[in-house]
C-alpha cells in the first residue's frame, strides 16, 4: 500500500522488490543486510534501482532537532528555540572536534558525499537517481523517478494529483503533530545557520563533484 501511494497506484511487478530505508541504513548496515538477503533469495543477478532524496544539509540538521521537540522525545519537548540552538551548536562543535567521522548524527547525516561514495563502490552509478528534496513537487522530477524505476509514467495531470494529495496529507499530519505536542516549528538562529552552512560547504563540493552536477543549494 505504501508503494502504491507513492507511485500512482502501481505495485512492483513479478520479480520486483520495493524497499524504503532512511539514510541511517544507506551505508554499511544496509549494504550488509542487502547482501545477506541476496544470498538467501538467490537473486545475485538482480538489477537494482535506488533513489536518494537529499535536503539542504543545514536545513536537514535543524529539522532533525526540531522533529524531536515536535515528537516530545526526552526533554526536547520543553526546550525553547534558544535551547535547541545550543543543542545543535554543541553537536556541531563535537563533530568538528572529531575529524575521524565520529560525532553527532544530527550533523554527520548531512555529509552526503561520504555515504554516497561508499554506496557507489558496490553499486553502478546509473543504479542511483539522486534528487533535490526541493524539486519533489515538480512533475518532471516524478517523470524521472518513474522512468528510473522502470514504471509506467502517468499523465501530467495524474502526477499533479499525486503531488497535491501527498502535500495536503503531509501538511495535515504535521499540523496534527504540532497540536498534539503543543509546540511550534523550530527556527534556528541566523548565526547557527551560518555556522552549519560553513561546516557543510566542503562536503557539498565533494557531492557536486561526485554527481557531476552544478550546485543545488
Amino acid at each position: 500500500e505504501f508503494f502504491e501511494d507513492c507511485f500512482g497506484g502501481q505495485r512492483p511487478r513479478t520479480g520486483q522488490v520495493a524497499l524504503d530505508f532512511t539514510p541511517t541504513y544507506g551505508t554499511i548496515d544496509f549494504v550488509t543486510a542487502l547482501d545477506s538477503n541476496l544470498k538467501l533469495l538467490n537473486q545475485s543477478e538482480a538489477v537494482f534501482r535506488y533513489i536518494a532524496v537529499l535536503r539542504e544539509p543545514a536545513a536537514r540538521a535543524v529539522s532533525a532537532v526540531g522533529m524531536k521537540r515536535k515528537n516530545n522525545e526526552g526533554d526536547y519537548g520543553n526546550k525553547t528555540d534558544a535551547e535547541l540552538d545550543e543543542v545543535l551548536f554543541t553537536k556541531l562543535r563535537l563533530r568538528e572536534a572529531h575529524g575521524d567521522g565520529s560525532g553527532s548524527r544530527f550533523i554527520t547525516d548531512g555529509e552526503y558525499a561520504t555515504p554516497l561514495t561508499m554506496w557507489l563502490k558496490s553499486h553502478p552509478k546509473d543504479s542511483m537517481l539522486v534528487l533535490n528534496n526541493e524539486k519533489l513537487s515538480r512533475v518532471q522530477t516524478w517523470k524521472r523517478i518513474f522512468r528510473h524505476l522502470g514504471l509506467v509514467v502517468p499523465s501530467n495531470s495524474r502526477i499533479r494529483e499525486m503531488i497535491e494529495a501527498t502535500n495536503a496529507a503531509y501538511r495535515s499530519l504535521q499540523t496534527e503533530k504540532y497540536e498534539q505536542s503543543q509546540t511550534q516549528p523550530y527556527k534556528a538562529s541566523d548565526w547557527l545557520m551560518e555556522m552549519l552552512r560553513r561546516h557543510y560547504e566542503p562536503y557539498n563540493q565533494q557531492l557536486w563533484k561526485l554527481l557531476g552536477s552544478p550546485q543545488w543549494w
